[in-house]
């Protein structure tokens, strides 16, 4: 009998012979979810920054939208070295203060270009862009819309608000969360582009505030995780993180934004500015999707000052998200006792169990990001939707699903047609397994696993 701790390789790797017979077929709860859905087409980060010795101060709006959300047409001009296939489009950018009134509206206009029509709709490949918008005091919020677009390919974000108060003599801004590199003696803090959160698994990050100090002041930090709502799905808690940091007021800030790429807080070093900054280390590999906040407080000082934002799962399989198809789908690496152990609480307890059940098979315990169970559950869900058919709608339960789930694409796949119409396909695995898988399409038109033999 496997145990909970045997890896989905070696789980792979015994997994010989013909399937063992399935459950009876059932509907795709995968299909329908998966089929056109691949994360969000329009993702958008804001920071702001005082001006240099006057009241006012610059909104750097960052935004990326998906390839497979623009129209891309051939390019024709023969001096064109950009790329063999582009896409207009324009954004509209408007800031609207605290009762929502626009303040401010740019239409940004900018074209994408690529090589080739394959990464015209590749669903992961972004454009990236960014514009600055000048702001008096006040809070603000920022409000994002393609337009001329199909109808179909519309999007809008509204991020979470900013406030810029000059004449408070405590915490000032909270700023946003990005990645930081250092060059000599100036560094850089370069938004995510994630509408203000943070990728799970993303590497390391920071948060950066400005304050109004005028020397070097220590401030206390803490990273809290909020508890989980009613509908969140539920991973495990996290310990809080708290630590000092110092802020700096010997260097000037300089906001920088190119084409296609995001906007960068410049921060240059032994410079006087009227503002400090602090940067808050955020370890990102160590958390769970879920909800958190930062919480930066003066020492010696009432003054407190919060930066709310999430760890989401971009790419999370859609058979993941529902708790009672995640579980079924175990059936072809947990032990039926097993896995009935894990369906015994309520559902906040068994997706507590589900996931302690994979991080015993954890093959980077360090970090939070589970690399296997992604990666079985993403099989998972190509397995549902390319092997379903309207005798087996639901490909997960079937013995190609079966087989992919288990050891993943094949090398080749040969399809071979008999004199007697009947049909064959062959699964090559020249890696890893080295096996080689022979399905029969039965009188149903279904595919049965008849044989595996080692790959020659």
């Amino acid at each position: 009998m496997m145990t909970c701790r045997t890896t989905l390789l070696v789980l792979a790797t015994l997994f010989v012979g013909v399937a063992s017979p399935l459950t009876a077929q059932r509907a795709n709860r995968v299909q329908r979810a998966t089929v056109g859905e691949y994360g969000d087409k329009l993702y958008a980060d804001a920071m702001m920054l005082p001006r240099a010795g006057i009241d006012s101060a610059d909104i750097f709006v960052s935004f990326r939208v998906a390839h497979d959300a623009l129209t891309f047409t051939r390019v024709t001009d023969q001096n064109n070295s950009k790329g063999n296939f582009s896409a207009e489009f324009t954004l509209s950018v408007e800031v609207r203060d605290s009762i929502g009134v626009i303040r401010s509206r740019v239409r940004f206009k900018d074209t994408a270009y690529v090589n080739s029509y394959d990464a015209s709709i590749d669903r992961s490949a972004m454009h990236h862009g960014s514009c600055r918008i000048g702001i008096a005091p006040g809070t603000y919020r920022v409000v994002l819309e393609t337009l001329g677009q199909r109808e179909t390919t519309k999007r809008t974000v509204t991020l979470s608000q900013l406030s810029f108060l000059p004449a408070s003599k405590g915490l000032m801004i909270p700023g946003y969360i990005g990645t930081e590199r250092r060059d000599g003696e100036t560094w850089m803090v370069e938004s995510l582009v994630f509408n203000r959160n943070v990728p799970f698994g993303a590497k390391p990050c920071v948060a950066m505030f400005i304050v109004s100090d005028t020397s070097t002041t220590a401030y206390d930090y803490a990273i809290h995780q909020l508890p989980y709502g009613p509908k969140d799905i539920r991973w495990w808690v996290d310990a809080d993180y708290t630590g000092t940091v110092r802020s700096r007021s010997d260097i000037a800030l300089e906001g920088r934004f190119e084409s296609d790429r995001a906007a960068r807080a410049l921060l240059k070093t032994r410079q006087t500015s009227r503002y400090a900054t602090v940067i808050v280390p955020i370890d990102v590999p160590q958390l769970v999707p879920g909800s958190y906040i930062v919480r930066l407080a003066k020492k010696g000082s009432k003054d407190t000052v919060e930066l709310p934002f999430q760890v989401q799962w971009e790419t999370m399989p859609q058979s993941l998200r529902t708790l009672s198809y995640a579980l079924e789908s175990l059936v072809y690496i947990c032990p039926e006792d097993q896995l009935d152990s894990l369906t015994e609480g309520s559902d906040a307890e068994n997706r507590e169990r589900l996931m302690s059940w994979w991080r015993r098979s954890d093959p980077t315990p360090t970090t939070a990001f589970n690399e296997r169970l992604a990666e079985y559950y993403t099989r998972v869900d190509h397995a549902a939707v390319a092997f379903s058919s309207v005798n087996e709608p639901d490909g997960t339960f079937t013995d190609r699903g079966k087989v992919f789930i288990l050891f993943g694409r094949p090398t080749k796949i040969d399809k071979k047609l008999g004199r007697a119409g009947s049909t064959t396909e062959l699964w090559v695995y020249r890696s890893g397994v080295r096996k080689t898988f022979e399905f029969s399409v039965n009188s149903d038109g279904i595919y049965k696993l008849v044989s595996s033999t080692d790959t020659k």
